[in-house]
């Protein structure tokens, strides 16, 4: 799967993240804010662009506590 993405970097502090986003985003995502938790109602197409953007940072470990 080809995504074409945008690759941002954000800075908090003295640490800096790498920010990728989609270069388009999805048209059929909302995400929902309640009192103790997020709600994403989305179609087979943008769930499938989210996964494969959650995908390099599980495989890499690009979070805030990895490399």
């Amino acid at each position: 799967m080809k995504l074409p993405l945008t690759i941002h970097r954000a800075r908090l502090g003295p640490a800096e993240f790498k920010v990728i986003r989609p270069t388009r985003p999805p048209a059929r995502a909302v995400l929902s804010d309640g009192d103790w938790y997020l709600e994403a109602q989305v179609d087979q197409r943008a769930a499938q662009l989210i996964a494969g953007l959650c995908s390099p940072r599980c495989r890499y470990g690009c979070g805030p506590h990895g490399p």
